[in-house]
């Protein structure tokens, strides 16, 4: 699930976005440094679903495409059990909704992120 809100003052609205996709993704690990099982690694995938957006108190639903999205990413192990991951992203979000009026919207969005988190 993906959750976005969009505040804006003049007018004043607010714009409340609710995606659920479903995603896949191929992950390629590359060789570990000398001696260590430290590596980098990478990703690319994408995903298709559905989405709902409310302007005040209008409403739109239509699909959503996640893709296409690349991460690139460093795995240092920490412990038998523990890894540290610090990663970078990129992704392209489009969507195609109507309101109840038969109006048509389209939506692009592009995404760039960083992460640094836990693997166990």
């Amino acid at each position: 699930m993906d959750k976005e809100t969009a505040t804006q003052k003049t007018p004043n609205l607010v714009i409340t976005t609710i995606r659920y996709f479903v995603t896949g993704e191929l992950i390629y690990n590359f060789p570990d440094f000398s001696n260590t099982n430290n590596h980098f690694y990478s990703a690319a995938g994408g995903g298709v679903g559905t989405s709902q957006t409310t302007i005040s108190e209008s409403k739109s639903a239509g699909t959503a495409f996640l893709g296409p999205v690349f991460r690139v990413g460093l795995r240092t192990t920490l412990t038998d059990k523990y890894s540290l991951l610090i990663e970078g992203a990129v992704e392209s979000i489009s969507q195609n909704e109507t309101f109840a009026d038969g109006t048509r919207q389209t939506s692009n969005l592009v995404n760039a992120k960083f992460s640094i988190g836990v693997r166990f």
